[in-house]
């Protein structure tokens, strides 16, 4: 089985490009198939004339124009049409479905995505009608050329049926695993019922990923008589006897990744407050080291964190007390705490981890190579 692997903005090899997903599909590839190729395009034509007009619309609108240019697309598509000529390949995988709108070939295409232009801009309105007009055209010539589709949620799953009419047999979903090495990974033992709670949050954004709404909670707790402490990790910022900023943390680094991997078994909970996220790796990685997850119904956090499992997932939107209210409920109940860790690690077992996901993947291509479309 030969793969050509299309990577856009990040180095599969590395574990800390991005959300590094382009680095575990890559190595869940190599698990399947040792006869890999990688094309990675490099922009080299992305014109700075681009880049202006872009700044210019983003200025006057407050939107982003588009995220993928037309022009790369369809240099991304000739350069692949070239490696493709030159060797035989059984498969042609990427997580950049977009950038695929120009492809032609007849070698089995599959999608990865966490979530579509639509699904985003219906929760978390980031571009302005052109951007919008265009994102959603490259991605409907995309999907009806991929042979199947993965996401990581029944949310997303359930937009790419009603807003893009594909198929329900053409696309499979199951909750993105954690971003970290499994030998890495340990079940701690915790317990609540301590002086001091600890809450983590990780978040490269501020607003986006709530983390004012879990700076709130903090203060709300402490403010009646619970003391509790909140690591905010990824972002930096002045330190208090509650709050305390760290990292980020570099994964391609052993010693880094070691310490990144400690703020979640040093926490009781990962609070994850997002007002809009496509899947969430965060909880997962949590999960990984036996910490439950409280987070909202936003995205496809409903199916990272299992409700009554790997978590709490609060209505879509949920304030702060909301968060307060569940977290003194988990206090006064130290016996569904210690649950919800035990299962917390048994889900990451069973599907939270690249290698429990493996046999769905061996199934996907297969499927994709048997599908011949409507």
């Amino acid at each position: 089985m030969k793969i050509l692997y299309i990577s856009i903005k990040y180095n599969p090899l590395d574990p800390s490009g991005g959300s590094s997903l382009d680095y575990e599909l890559f190595r869940v590839l190599q698990l399947i198939s040792k006869n890999i190729e990688v094309l990675q395009y490099s922009d080299k034509y992305n014109y700075k004339i681009f880049a202006s007009i872009k700044r210019f619309y983003r200025k006057i609108t407050g939107k982003k124009l588009y995220k993928y240019g037309l022009i790369d697309s369809w240099i991304l598509s000739r350069e692949i049409e070239n490696v493709l000529k030159s060797n035989q390949y059984d498969f042609v995988f990427t997580a950049y479905p977009n950038a695929m709108c120009f492809y032609k070939n007849k070698v089995p295409l599959i999608l990865v995505t966490d979530t579509t232009f639509i699904g985003q801009q219906i929760q978390w309105p980031l571009y302005g009608t052109i951007g919008m007009q265009l994102s959603v055209w490259q991605e409907l010539r995309a999907f009806k050329k991929g042979n199947r589709i993965i996401t990581f949620s029944k949310w997303s799953k359930e937009i790419l049926k009603k807003y893009y009419m594909i198929e329900a047999k053409k696309i499979d979903f199951f909750p993105i695993p954690a971003a970290i090495p499994e030998k890495f990974s340990k079940s701690t033992s915790n317990t609540i019922n301590v002086k001091t709670l600890k809450l983590l949050i990780v978040a490269r954004e501020f607003y986006r990923k709530g983390v004012d709404i879990a700076i709130e909670v903090v203060k709300h707790l402490n403010a009646i008589g619970k003391e509790t402490k909140l690591v905010i990790c990824g972002l930096t910022g002045r330190n208090n006897s509650q709050i305390e900023f760290i990292g980020p943390f570099d994964k391609g680094n052993d010693l880094e990744l070691k310490q990144y991997i400690s703020t979640y078994k040093n926490a009781h909970l990962l609070i994850h407050p997002a007002r809009f996220e496509a899947a969430g790796i965060t909880p997962s990685e949590a999960a990984a080291c036996g910490i439950p997850t409280i987070t909202n119904n936003v995205g496809g956090l409903g199916t990272t964190v299992q409700h009554g499992v790997s978590g709490i997932v609060l209505p879509a939107k949920s304030d702060s007390s909301a968060y307060v209210r569940e977290i003194l409920k988990l206090i006064k109940n130290p016996y569904r705490y210690t649950k919800l860790c035990q299962n917390s690690r048994k889900r990451y077992e069973k599907e939270l981890k690249w290698s429990s996901q493996i046999g769905n993947v061996k199934g996907i291509l297969q499927s994709a190579k048997n599908y011949s479309g409507t």
